[in-house]
């Protein structure tokens, strides 16, 4: 049976721009680069040009430019800090004719979609899109937290609360109210809070992808080998493989060992699965709806219960991503926002601090 739609979920730093890339580079494919990305329009209209690290990469935004008026009508912001959590049964009627839209618009071409934003997502778009094929792309844990700080002060490397480039605090504060632990003293720096959301997102991958891949084991490892696997999965034939192939750059790694020994990584692991374990995510999670999981395991969660000013959240979150938005057109605002929210949340912890944002707004 033909494949007629193909969706790739990595978190940030895993390799999926590689695999995008690869896609990218494929001229049956319509390869759209993160089409959940709060600023996606931002990033358009400015043509942000790719970093260093993404070696190979000359433009992320081809595909959307025949598309540009519609996709402005219906991209919003939200979809790339709000929500972040989706089970089967929840409702995202914006998100979902936004998805439907990009799939219609590729003029025959398979469409692909590259997805940092859907890990926690997986449910929802197994029902609303069960048609799709789901590639799920995980890295080494540690390569990829080193891969997230390397560019900050060293004393951010351990601070909890450090957002860095890739929204880990963003992200801790739209899942706060569905793991209230991202915000208790289990999180004794960013490299907890990182791998607690790796490994929550590596166990959705598993239970719910079509095809799992090892970005270091496998892809870095048999780039040949992988990339045939993916195009036969993605039901692409006549491909110059040696043409893909050359795109594969490995990258450096084991820069965390600046961090840390490894003794102490493999501890900070075991304390996080250990906590997970607790909570019957370790072992269910993917596989049953988390309301069934927090019944199974009420008196581990209910250490962690808390007011969550649910819509206080989304309200601070619209509030930071328009401040970032802003930054990028030039307003310098960005910074300013990062600070004020991250002391804050420290001095008056999460949900006080929510509910300062909308007794305040």
């Amino acid at each position: 049976m033909p494949v007629k739609m193909l969706f790739i979920t990595g978190r940030f730093r895993s390799g999926s721009t590689l695999l995008w890339n690869i896609f990218h580079n494929i001229q049956s494919c319509c390869a759209y680069y993160e089409p959940c990305h709060d600023l996606l329009l931002t990033h358009i209209k400015h043509n942000s040009l790719p970093p260093p690290s993404h070696i190979g990469v000359t433009s992320y935004w081809d595909e959307y430019l025949p598309i540009l008026d519609k996709l402005e009508a219906l991209h919003r912001i939200e979809f790339g800090v709000n929500r972040l959590f989706l089970e089967e049964g929840s409702k995202f009627e914006d998100l979902a004719r936004y998805i439907h839209f990009l799939i219609s618009s590729t003029n025959d071409k398979l469409p692909v979609l590259q997805f940092n934003r859907v890990d926690f997502r997986l449910p929802w778009i197994r029902k609303q899109f069960p048609e799709a094929k789901i590639l799920h792309l995980f890295r080494n844990p540690r390569d990829q937290w080193f891969s997230m700080v390397r560019d900050l002060p060293r004393e951010g490397w351990i601070d909890p609360f450090q957002n860095t480039n890739y929204e880990i605090i963003t992200w801790s504060c739209s899942l706060g109210c569905v793991f209230p632990f991202l915000f208790s003293s289990n999180i004794k720096t960013s490299y907890h809070r990182h791998y607690l959301l790796w490994r929550l997102s590596k166990l959705m991958g598993e239970h719910l992808s079509d095809l799992n891949i090892d970005f270091d084991q496998e892809m870095l490892a048999k780039p040949g080998m992988m990339i045939e696997k993916m195009i036969a999965f993605a039901g692409i034939k006549n491909v110059d493989i040696d043409k893909l192939v050359s795109l594969v750059i490995q990258p450096v790694s084991g820069g965390w060992r600046q961090f840390e020994t490894e003794e102490w990584f493999e501890s900070a692991e075991r304390e996080c699965d250990a906590l997970l374990e607790r909570l019957g995510l370790l072992q269910n999670f993917g596989r049953m709806p988390l309301a069934e999981i927090i019944k199974l395991n009420w008196s581990e969660w209910d250490l962690f219960r808390d007011e969550s000013y649910k819509a206080a959240m989304e309200q601070a979150l619209k509030l930071f991503a328009i401040s970032r938005r802003q930054d990028l057109e030039g307003r310098n605002l960005s910074k300013v926002a990062n600070e004020y929210y991250l002391t804050s949340i420290k001095h008056l912890g999460l949900f006080g601090f929510l509910k300062h944002i909308l007794t305040s707004t």
